[in-house]
């Protein structure tokens, strides 16, 4: 039996990502927007900051890369912690939800917190767990950045695709 804490930051891990793919199903547009200025305002500069990630060149900050530290880090934590092997990372949405929340707890633990200060930031410091969680977002896409870029060009064919209907349809 998992301890209370355990299953409230599970809980709140899981209610905060299905937050933001709800949100991203239902207005990509205005989810994107969001994404892209809280990402180059406060989640980016914060991630400089705890040097999770870098800006490659000091005056492009379009771009950025995970420093070294952590991609080593992560890949010490991955070897050790989670049995990760080409068949569990195709087996489903599932197995790929917890691969997301296992690299929160190591973003956490990057930033110094033990498993069990982890467990009780969802009560002791919200703010910073939604913090954790979108730093593990952001780590997650640059692990996986070409998913993610083709997801994006999918989303904006999407988008052209639903303009294109809507305006036949006004048309008629």
């Amino acid at each position: 039996m998992l301890p209370k804490e355990e299953i409230e930051i599970n809980k709140k891990f899981f209610d905060h990502r299905e937050f933001h793919v709800a949100w991203a199903r239902r207005d990509p547009s205005e989810w994107m927007a969001y994404r892209e200025t809280y990402g180059r305002h406060t989640l980016i500069p914060t991630a400089v900051e705890l040097k999770i990630v870098y800006y490659p060149d000091k005056d492009d900050h379009d771009h950025i890369n995970m420093t070294s530290e952590f991609a080593r880090f992560n890949y010490e934590m991955i070897s050790r912690t989670t049995p990760f092997n080409d068949e569990a990372a195709n087996s489903g949405d599932s197995c790929h939800t917890s691969i997301e929340y296992d690299l929160a707890y190591i973003v956490a633990k990057y930033l110094g917190l033990t498993y069990e200060q982890f467990c009780k930031l969802s009560s002791s410091d919200p703010e910073k767990c939604r913090l954790i969680f979108d730093l593990e977002d952001l780590v997650f896409r640059l692990i996986n950045a070409d998913k993610f870029i083709e997801q994006a060009k999918e989303q904006d064919e999407l988008v052209r695709e639903r303009e294109e209907f809507r305006r036949r349809i006004l048309r008629k």
